[in-house]
């Protein structure tokens, strides 16, 4: 993603929510009743049969009693701390394995981009679409702790978790980003380390436990080198291992390059530690944003021996043929134009023009060229969609299909005519053949 995040004032309730200063819930309960139950064990208690040798018929059932009372603590003790111990193993609500087995929608937000209340738009949002919802962007410092003041992450976190989480929709917490370039340089430095990978890892587990976030998303834009590209696996692998050590129901995930650092990733151990891959199917700009195919074009990667389709099929096609499987690759599709126009910037006039925007889109690149600019038009959603998730219309080689599809992002189109999204929903209605997923879709175990 190329958004340059907008700075605000707003300001997370608590900075170090999710650093070392975290107690669990789960750690205080325990604590507490543990605490009680010393008190209860360590007190001295009568033997009633002494007591009956003693005392009164009267005062030995006052006695039973309160040894029946003691008893009763006691075991309203051991029952709470089974409840503690499961809160500190409890699952994330809408996690890997609540995901439908059909093709999947995720989509990212980040920024609203309206005059309206951000709470309201956030209640607003067309949630309906999607299956997950990636909220971007945390930011990862070079120490391996977290920050929160990019955008307007902490001012959305709450209304967006509530909302969708009401929608029985998951959310997954998103870090790093595009811009400012210090994002890819603290990225660098965490993951050159194992003391940093594995703080970071802890660090983002203790904030995505804290707030009820539903997994991770890993947005490295992008490894650039060989050394970044075997360290970003190790930084994937302490990141999955930390998660999936706390809930195998929670989601792992990372951000994908378009096209020219696709090699910098080493595709078929990262498919070892991430639940899914996120591909940027976007910000190719030659001169379309996310060409479907371009025949005859040529992209040459970044280590400048290898080369591939001048295409989101090129790209695709690269990372399944190095080893991640098309069953956990999500097809990233754009909400704005190759110029980084918002969908609003045109709407009114494929409103009122569709045919002919219908009969515009580019055979090979799925796209509108218009004004100077390459539009997804819903339409175009549609068109993409298909070319990846209906085997009768794959341009992927065999017929492939892809795990789901995605977008940037849910900012770049108004809450109140939700086109883009609204196609999603029309495609998944209008089709039978995609409603199951292929047999060599994963379990959620994988």
């Amino acid at each position: 993603m190329q958004s340059m995040p907008i700075r605000t004032s707003a300001r997370p309730r608590n900075r170090n929510a999710g650093q070392a200063s975290y107690v669990s819930p789960a750690a205080a309960l325990g604590f507490v009743l543990c605490r009680n139950l010393r008190r209860i064990l360590c007190r001295p208690v009568q033997s009633p049969t002494k007591v009956a040798t003693k005392v009164a018929t009267k005062e030995l059932v006052e006695m039973w009693t309160v040894n029946t009372y003691q008893a009763s603590r006691l075991l309203s003790c051991i029952l709470l701390l089974g409840c503690a111990a499961s809160l500190s193993a409890a699952s994330p609500r809408h996690g890997l394995q609540t995901l439908p087995v059909r093709p999947l929608v995720f989509g990212y937000l980040n920024e609203l981009r309206t005059t309206n209340s951000p709470a309201w738009t956030l209640s607003q949002l067309d949630y309906d679409a999607v299956d997950l919802v990636i909220h971007g962007f945390a930011e990862p410092k070079r120490d391996g702790v977290l920050g929160y003041e990019l955008g307007r992450f902490a001012f959305y976190r709450e209304p967006l978790l509530n909302f969708a989480h009401r929608r029985g929709k998951g959310v997954v917490m998103s870090v790093g980003g595009g811009a400012p370039e210090r994002l890819r340089d603290a990225f660098a430095a965490i993951a050159a380390s194992s003391a940093r990978r594995k703080k970071f890892a802890d660090n983002l587990l203790r904030s995505v436990e804290t707030w009820g976030y539903d997994g991770i998303d890993i947005d490295y834009e992008f490894p650039s080198t060989a050394r970044e590209k075997g360290e970003f696996t190790e930084l994937m692998q302490a990141v999955h291992a930390a998660f999936k050590g706390a809930s195998t129901n929670y989601i792992v995930m990372f951000g994908a390059s378009p096209g020219f650092y696709i090699d910098q990733f080493d595709w078929a151990r990262l498919s070892a530690c991430a639940d899914f891959a996120f591909y940027f199917g976007y910000d190719w700009k030659n001169p379309a944003n996310g060409p479907l195919s371009n025949p005859g074009a040529t992209q040459w990667l970044s280590g400048g021996f290898e080369r591939i389709e001048a295409s989101t099929r090129g790209a695709l096609q690269y990372i399944t043929a190095h080893g991640f499987p098309a069953e956990r690759l999500i097809f990233g599709l754009p909400f704005y134009s190759s110029a980084n126009d918002s969908w609003p910037a045109l709407r009114e006039r494929w409103a009122t023009n569709r045919v002919w925007f219908s009969n515009a889109i580019h055979a090979a690149a799925g796209e509108v060229p218009f004004a100077g600019r390459w539009w997804t038009t819903p339409e175009c959603v549609q068109r993409k969609m298909s070319s990846v998730l209906d085997t009768n219309a794959s341009v992927l080689a065999n017929r492939a299909v892809v795990r789901g599809i995605g977008f940037w992002e849910f900012g770049h189109q108004d809450v109140a005519k939700p086109d883009l999204t609204g196609a999603i929903k029309e495609w998944f209605a209008l089709r039978t053949n995609v409603s199951n997923a292929p047999k060599n879709f994963p379990t959620p175990d994988h």
